[in-house]
């Protein structure tokens, strides 16, 4: 199998191979026991932030989230509500070190792609249960919509793992908000359609060496991975229709579409994209989205114009500095027919620039588009070098999945979606710095390694 190997550019930025194990342990549970993967992580960034504050402090320097760390604390103290955006800083500033820790690690790391590769895995199949619950939420919601709530609070853990609204129809899952749970799958379903692209461009150059036990050998059939990989696909998809979120369908399409010229796949695998795409837009013209019709009202009806035109008023009322962090659902007016409370702007440009200005609005697009302008330079240098390339298309996907759920929404503020851009961002940065400047081995197979978790 030809791929890229790397080597070693620095020191570990971890607390080695128990830190490497933790941090997955913390991708598999991420989707269901959110406190407890942010505090391992949260864990992890601090003793990678006391083996190495230079580094650490210097990439944010780099970057430009110094800065930006700058201009979120001057809007902070300038806010119409300083408590609350106070505590809103915490969507933001800890993400940053974060961010900071994981690029140091790849970076450092002597196999990154290996590294990054079980990432991938790990988050795409540890969502499984939880889409094909959204899925079993569904059905019981219609088998008995009275009894449905009740079982909810009788039976633990699920009055302890279901933190949604048991008499609304859409489907929650793990998460508090159907759109949060949409967004969630559209973002795993980049990184399944980056594993699902490499694991086919691998397949179809050289079959690895087989693995001494049957587990091993069954882990690495071409096979086994792709149907472990269509079962997420299909697990997602039914968590999207479930949760009756447009923007996750939508966005699922595009992904879709943008995987048949993104990746160099053979032309029958393109098509059958394309019929995919067009199986999934007659599905939703002949049974909607999670019970709700089609409908122009969609568009003409959508209340997110009045939502818009709030986060405008409040950013011509203070443009530099906005109203603070969080402001957005304090303020509200009631506006917004049919609406009493509106917690965020619904999108998240329009948030930031009413409630922490114009300057932090640019300096967050900035940095972040600098980091997208050096990955698709390096991209343009090793195109059709290897097949792992796939995988940091995945990632790409995965970053580009929530930038553009965040036109139309805010899940940013959940912990379990900020956690996935953050590291979808940091995979990013380091490969614009050089995890694809690399020497091409024909005889190098990353499942030689002997590198345990």
């Amino acid at each position: 199998m030809t791929t890229l190997e790397h080597l070693p550019t620095g020191k570990p930025h971890s607390p080695g191979l128990m830190g490497e194990f933790a941090f997955l342990l913390c991708l598999g549970i991420l989707p269901y026991v959110m406190v407890a993967s942010l505090g391992g992580v949260v864990v992890l960034t601090g003793i990678c932030l006391a083996q190495s504050p230079r580094d650490i402090f210097k990439r944010l320097y780099q970057v430009g989230f110094a800065w930006l760390t700058v201009l979120l604390i001057v809007s902070t103290l300038q806010a119409t509500y300083v408590g609350e955006a106070s505590l809103q800083l915490l969507n933001f500033l800890p993400y940053f070190l974060v961010w900071s820790a994981i690029s140091g690690r790849l970076l450092a790391h002597k196999y990154p792609w290996r590294l990054m590769e079980r990432w991938a895995w790990i988050l795409v199949l540890g969502a499984i249960p939880a889409f094909l619950g959204a899925g079993a939420e569904y059905g019981l919601k219609r088998l008995d919509p009275v009894a449905f709530p009740s079982l909810l609070v009788a039976l633990p853990p699920l009055d302890w793992l279901y933190t949604g609204v048991a008499s609304d129809p859409r489907a929650y899952g793990p998460f508090d908000s159907p759109n949060t749970l949409a967004n969630y799958a559209v973002m795993v379903l980049g990184l399944a359609l980056g594993l699902l692209m490499m694991t086919l461009e691998r397949s179809s150059r050289r079959s690895p060496r087989p693995a001494a036990s049957a587990s091993g050998r069954l882990a690495q059939s071409p096979a086994f991975r792709i149907a472990a990989l269509g079962l997420s696909v299909a697990s997602l998809l039914l968590a999207l229709y479930c949760s009756g979120s447009r923007n996750g369908y939508l966005i699922a399409l595009l992904l879709f579409l943008s995987s048949a010229f993104l990746f160099k796949v053979q032309r029958w695998i393109r098509w059958l994209g394309f019929g995919l795409v067009g199986a999934i837009i007659a599905s939703v013209l002949t049974f909607g989205i999670g019970d709700r019709p089609v409908s122009g009202a969609w568009v003409t009806q959508d209340p997110r114009v009045y939502v818009w035109r709030l986060a405008l008023r409040h950013f011509h009322a203070s443009p530099w500095w906005g109203k603070g962090l969080g402001s957005y659902k304090l303020l509200y007016d009631g506006s917004v027919p049919g609406y009493t409370e509106i917690p965020h702007a619904h999108n998240l440009w329009l948030s930031l620039a009413a409630e922490s200005g114009i300057l932090t609005t640019l300096c967050l697009t900035i940095a972040i588009g600098l980091i997208c302008y050096r990955v698709i330079r390096q991209w343009q240098q090793v195109q059709g070098v290897s097949a792992d390339l796939s995988l940091v298309k995945g990632y790409s996907l995965t970053f580009f999945a929530v930038v553009l759920f965040s036109l139309f929404d805010v899940t940013l503020y959940d912990g379990r979606i900020n956690l996935l851009a953050w590291l979808s961002l940091a995979v990013l940065y380091g490969f614009g710095q050089g995890l694809g400047d690399c020497r091409v081995s024909s005889r190098y197979d990353p499942d030689d390694e002997k590198i345990p978790l």
